[in-house]
């Protein structure tokens, strides 16, 4: 109670007191039903003071509380990650022109499909130019000559370079088989090979060729294109250097029919690996065999990629996603950290946290002293 308050009541008790003393109270009702009025009026006045005490607390507490839901709902729009994993596949845009292979690849077979232009040699050894004359494109095979006896025939595919923007997908069937496709821009693939070899050109060439001195290829690719290639030995490194990519999956379907309709029923490529959230205290997320995981990739950088002895291919990949999710449709999980996560994480924010809870505080305490003096 007020001190003001308190002077008022007892003012109003001892004005009572006196009249009450005197006699008079019956002479001058008036005189004392203003006064029990005034007290009660005082009584009043302390009873909605002391309601009002506890507003800006509760203002407070509730604004802190509305807050931190917020920030629990609230997911952060970009988040740095690191990836290590083994895949049969993946799928990947550069961001910049890159050199695939580092040296030749000596192969035993080589085939390139889907291609807008294929300059081979003839059965002099000359080169012939061959255009394809509508979609799907050329599809070009390399391979020994089955009947060659003892004659080795060589086989060597260039490194090759990637304009920027292209999309491209890497697969791999064992140590030594992997698939490479491409999609736009053009890409010039050359191969050099001699000895006895046969080349296929669907529906154009068909025929071996016994070449004296080396020859070779060169292949545009097309809209939609793959290149099959079948190493003399196991692979190893296929990126050999890191490469900025704008987009990485590890998705892929598998398509049949049940009878009527065509089933397309998504899956994923990945084997094992380690989903690292570096916005959460490097938090690590194992990741099993076949688990859908789907990326937003803002910028980033594609570590090397290599193919091991089970023909599996191994990734490193580091950079900043606006989508991060494991799962399939409705059973997809979101892994975005939420603005509360981040900042019990965020060590450099934790002065900051303080520092606002010190100055909600201070304002309460402030409001409710000016609200008792005023």
């Amino acid at each position: 109670m007020e001190e003001w308050e308190q002077r008022l009541k007892d003012e109003a008790h001892t004005l009572i007191q006196q009249e009450l003393a005197q006699g008079v109270g019956a002479s001058k009702p008036r005189t004392l039903s203003e006064l029990q009025q005034l007290l009660e009026m005082a009584e009043r006045i302390a009873r909605k003071r002391k309601k009002h005490a506890y507003l800006p607390t509760v203002v407070v507490v509730v604004i802190a509380v509305l807050g931190v839901l917020g920030m629990s709902v609230t997911r952060l729009s970009t988040t740095e990650i690191e990836l290590s994993a083994r895949m049969s596949g993946f799928d990947a845009t550069l961001g910049r022109r890159y050199k695939l292979l580092r040296d030749n690849l000596a192969a035993t077979a080589l085939s390139v499909s889907g291609a807008s232009r294929l300059r081979i040699p003839d059965e002099t050894g000359r080169p012939q130019l061959l255009k394809a004359p509508k979609e799907p494109g050329l599809t070009l095979m390399v391979s020994p000559q089955p009947d060659a006896g003892t004659s080795p025939m060589t086989l060597k595919l260039r490194p090759f370079f990637l304009p920027a923007h292209t999309r491209f997908a890497l697969s791999a069937a064992s140590a030594r088989d992997v698939a490479i496709d491409l999609q736009q821009p053009e890409v010039l693939l050359q191969a050099d090979f001699a000895g006895p070899i046969h080349l296929d050109v669907t529906g154009v060439v068909s025929r071996p060729v016994a070449l004296e001195t080396a020859s070779g290829f060169l292949a545009w690719s097309g809209a939609d294109s793959r290149i099959d290639i079948q190493a003399a030995q196991a692979l190893g490194c296929i990126l050999c250097l890191p490469v900025p990519v704008t987009q990485l999956a590890f998705g892929s379907t598998d398509e049949g029919f049940d009878g009527r309709d065509r089933v397309v029923t998504p899956f994923s490529r990945l084997t094992s690996g380690t989903l690292v959230l570096r916005d959460l205290g490097n938090k690590e997320i194992p990741l099993r065999l076949g688990t859908p995981l789907l990326l937003g990739v803002q910028r980033g950088e594609l570590g090397p990629a290599s193919i091991d002895s089970e023909g599996q291919v191994s990734i490193v990949f580091h950079g900043n996603v606006d989508r991060l999710e494991i799962g399939l449709d409705h059973n997809a999980r979101n892994l975005m950290p939420s603005y509360l996560e981040w900042i019990a994480f965020n060590q450099r924010l934790e002065l900051g946290w303080g520092a606002l809870l010190f100055v909600m505080a201070l304002i309460a305490s402030v409001w409710s002293w000016f609200q008792g003096h005023s």
